[in-house]
């Protein structure tokens, strides 16, 4: 046996050692953060909260003078089981502002302009009565990675910052 076909061999049989699934790999410790660590991230910006639950009783969040420009910043938990959430929604609540139009939307949420957030109007697009809203979502963060979550959270408050200017310079 030569040393190729011997690599070859031990390859195919290590292919058999790895887990099932990629569920394997996203265990609860891993996979799902706490109510207590989502807010110890937004401590760690320097920012303040209150702690709310919705009517099915997932944690969510409203940052206090977060200086962003937005009326109000959410952030909501969903997916959750036993305190432990899956996923972690950042969401900015603009208002209504009837300078915003699809076209600005449209620009914002293209691809080219590698942003990580989308915008909307609540509504249909071209309703100007319609709250201009901005959210991310973060998806499979352990309560280990809460420093991870809060420079998301930053980044997305950048872009809240951003979004704000933008309907600044609009006409």
């Amino acid at each position: 046996m030569n040393i190729k076909t011997m690599l070859m061999s031990t390859l195919v049989l290590a292919s058999f050692a790895m887990p099932a699934s990629a569920a394997d790999l996203l265990n609860a410790k891993h996979a799902t953060i706490s109510a207590k660590m989502v807010m110890q991230a937004i401590k760690d910006l320097g920012l303040a909260a209150e702690q709310h639950k919705d009517k099915g009783g997932d944690p969510h969040f409203v940052l206090k003078d977060a200086g962003t420009g937005a009326k109000s910043v959410a952030i909501f938990m969903d997916d959750c089981k036993n305190g432990m959430c899956e996923d972690v929604t950042f969401y900015a609540d603009f208002g209504p502002v009837a300078k915003v139009k699809a076209a600005t939307l449209n620009e914002w949420n293209h691809i080219g302009t590698k942003l990580r957030s989308k915008v909307f109007r609540s509504g249909s697009v071209d309703n100007a009565n319609g709250s201009i809203g901005m959210s991310t979502t973060v998806s499979y963060v352990g309560d280990d990675e809460y420093k991870e979550l809060a420079m998301q959270l930053g980044l997305f408050l950048v872009e809240v910052k951003m979004m704000d200017a933008t309907i600044a310079k609009l006409k």
